[in-house]
């Protein structure tokens, strides 16, 4: 399996987010990420999270094209977020 895309090809991209980190934990070499935003952002879905131009993500781990599962530092909160939003630090 190469990715999430394969993994969870015809599912609801929240119901693969658990799988999806679990598979990439087990990669070798696939280290956790600092972000910063780039420009504001406001979740769509309740597996998403909002945050604002210059706030820090942590823990940031990829889990499919286009997106990535962090935590926002300055609230604490966790959860998918669009990775063209955000530039690595």
């Amino acid at each position: 399996m190469s990715g999430c895309s394969e993994l969870c090809q015809g599912v609801t991209v929240s119901l693969c987010v658990p799988v999806c980190l679990q598979m990439f934990r087990a990669v070798s070499g696939c280290d956790r990420k600092t972000f910063r935003a780039m420009y504001d952002y406001t979740a769509a879905d309740a597996d998403e999270v909002s945050f604002k131009d210059g706030d820090t993500i942590v823990n940031v781990q990829a889990i499919d094209e286009g997106w990535m599962y962090g935590t926002v530092q300055r609230t604490g909160k966790t959860g998918m977020l669009p990775a063209n939003y955000v530039e690595a630090v």
